[in-house]
């Protein structure tokens, strides 16, 4: 288990209650939870995936096994760039703390004496999640322009980088759902919006609900309100993201990730899969982000700490949870597992991906990831050469269904021209 120290000036005293009940989020009255079991199940309405696609202009579609593998080897060996890092603020206007800070994992004592002075474990109550929880925090605060956020982060952090070579711009959960796809494991059906700038191509996720209510029996937001600390200095943000800049399958992929918390104190690694950016400095930076005339521009303010990335951590409520797969893409180091029953947790594990740990997940899946390289490729491909204006619409309506592209209707510009001209040079 990797030792974690507290940090001393941001510690409290916690206090835990039985929660038998939940309220509603809107005006606070209790609801009753219990649900017919014979009650018949709707159809789902998925006419939301179509929105502004062209449905009669087919493009492309793939089963997934159709798909070949690229020909070029996938591993995590080269270190990743952390190219920028930034906390959402709670607050209507759309607005970034840059670098931000993840929580700190502080998890309360899960130790006692009892009666014969003997030092002994005990279990820590947990509310059960309520309330609406965000299910992707870009889709609700910028939803128009979702990667635009990452540009203005690193406007501040990296002025000088460039992206002319990236091929891909994608945030972690869309690769995940990829890769479920070549697995064919995916269910659940999905949308990315698909938009060419120069040689590039953005991946935006698109969902039918921004936010959700909790459902019934889960912990997982309550697990990690009860097991971290906010940055004293930053009490109002909310979600903490990371872009990592790294090669996959011999193509430069940026991708944008969550960082659940953060282990403080702890010895850093320089063999860890991810190098901080040595040029930030907080003192000497740019202070403010590129200007555009969007409606959604994102407001930039200075504020938090740069936290190695080898310090961020994944957390589960779940000990059945299998996380490899958003460690292995995020290159995150980290991960804490929880375990409880009807909310009853007993103290949590850390556990260490290491460089062992991660070239054996990349064994096991090789064929998968070669996949989705593949499959990143071919798909870029086909939004440049074969679409009018270089923008399309990506479905799969479920399990055992292709993959299909469609023309927009429209082309909706995945970023301001401001920032294009800022971060890519031209032709």
């Amino acid at each position: 288990m990797v030792g974690v120290q507290h940090i001393s000036n941001i510690m409290y005293t916690r206090q835990y209650v039985e929660v038998s009940t939940q309220t509603d989020a809107v005006d606070g009255r209790l609801i009753d939870q219990r649900v017919p079991n014979n009650l018949p199940k709707k159809p789902k309405d998925n006419s939301w995936m179509f929105g502004n696609a062209n449905t009669e202009q087919l493009v492309w579609s793939l089963t997934c096994d159709a798909i070949p593998l690229s020909a070029n080897d996938i591993h995590s060996e080269e270190a990743a760039e952390l190219i920028c890092s930034y906390s959402w603020r709670q607050t209507e206007e759309p607005t970034i703390y840059v670098p931000g800070t993840p929580p700190a994992y502080t998890p309360p004592d899960f130790t006692a004496i009892n009666e014969r002075n003997e030092l002994v474990d005990k279990l820590i109550q947990l509310p059960m999640d309520v309330g609406y929880h965000f299910v992707d925090q870009h889709a609700e605060r910028v939803p128009l322009q979702q990667f635009e956020p990452i540009f203005q982060s690193t406007a501040v952090m990296n002025p000088g980088k460039r992206f002319n070579k990236v091929k891909t711009v994608v945030n972690r959960n869309s690769l995940l759902i990829l890769l479920r796809f070549v697995r064919n494991q995916s269910s659940q059906p999905f949308r990315f919006d698909l938009d060419i700038v120069q040689d590039t191509l953005l991946i935006g996720k698109k969902v039918r609900q921004a936010k959700v209510y909790s459902p019934t029996g889960s912990y997982g937001h309550s697990f990690e309100e009860h097991l971290t600390t906010k940055d004293p200095d930053l009490e109002d943000a909310n979600g903490h993201h990371r872009v990592l800049l790294l090669d996959f399958g011999g193509e430069p992929l940026l991708i944008r990730v969550e960082a659940d918390a953060c282990v403080w104190n702890q010895e850093y690694n320089p063999d860890a899969p991810v190098v901080v950016h040595p040029d930030f400095d907080p003192l000497t930076c740019p202070t403010g982000g590129i200007d555009h005339p969007s409606s959604q521009r994102t407001k930039v303010i200075i504020g938090g700490r740069l936290v190695p990335h080898a310090q961020t951590v994944e957390m589960k409520s779940n000990e059945k949870s299998k996380p490899k797969d958003q460690q292995w893409f995020g290159r995150m180091p980290l991960c804490v597992l929880g375990s409880h029953k009807d909310g009853w947790f007993k103290a949590p594990e850390m556990k260490e991906f290491t460089e062992e740990g991660r070239a054996k997940w990349e064994a096991d899946y090789k064929d998968s990831l070669k996949k989705l390289a593949w499959l990143l490729k071919e798909v870029r491909t086909v939004v440049k050469e074969q679409t009018s204006e270089g923008s399309a619409v990506l479905v799969s309506t479920g399990k055992g269904n292709p993959l299909v592209i469609y023309e927009t209707k429209k082309r909706i510009d995945p970023l301001p021209k401001e920032i294009v001209e800022r971060f890519w040079d031209a032709d």
